[in-house]
């Protein structure tokens, strides 16, 4: 019986991020049910290493391919020479001052505007002060103008293509 129930638990969880994913990609959420996805800093690293080392690990420093875990949760040190990689190195979230969470939920709303949401907004959205949520959109809207041909067609699960440095 126990077993039973535990493939239940299973199927209903996978069954609860399938429609979580789909509600995220469908329409703007607010910053609530944003969270139930990216609920904090582990989820948002997780997905940042999910897709960063999608087609496996090198070290940028000697290009080996055998790694442990690093320092901090989620990031990858060379077991050859050492390096620690973070997950934030080489995304739009390097040198990030606010909540990871906040800054994927930037990036969501700046995508599915298409820059065209107003720093004032994006301060009253997340609740952080104007002159920061300015600077980082310009950066988001930088990014954007750069892979305009990328992001074309890619539908509403496109601000995680905006995620990675080229």
């Amino acid at each position: 019986m126990n077993i039973l129930l535990e493939k239940d638990n299973i199927t209903l969880k996978t069954n609860i991020e399938k429609v979580t994913d789909a509600r995220v990609n469908a329409t703007e959420l607010d910053f609530d049910e944003f969270s139930q996805k990216y609920p904090d800093r582990d989820s948002c690293y997780k997905f940042l290493a999910d897709m960063k080392w999608e087609h496996g690990y090198a070290c940028i420093k000697c290009s080996n391919t055998t790694y442990c875990n690093g320092k901090v949760p989620f990031n990858r040190r060379c077991t050859k020479c050492a390096y620690e990689e973070s997950v934030l190195h080489h995304t739009i979230f390097e040198n990030n001052r606010i909540p990871i969470n906040k800054a994927f939920y930037l990036v969501y709303l700046m995508y599915n505007h298409k820059g065209a949401i107003s720093s004032h907004k994006l301060s009253e959205k997340l609740g952080i002060r104007q002159s920061t949520c300015w600077t980082y959109a310009s950066k988001v809207k930088k990014v954007m103008e750069e892979r305009k041909k990328d992001l074309k067609g890619v539908g509403k699960s496109g601000w995680s293509k905006l995620v990675l440095d080229k």
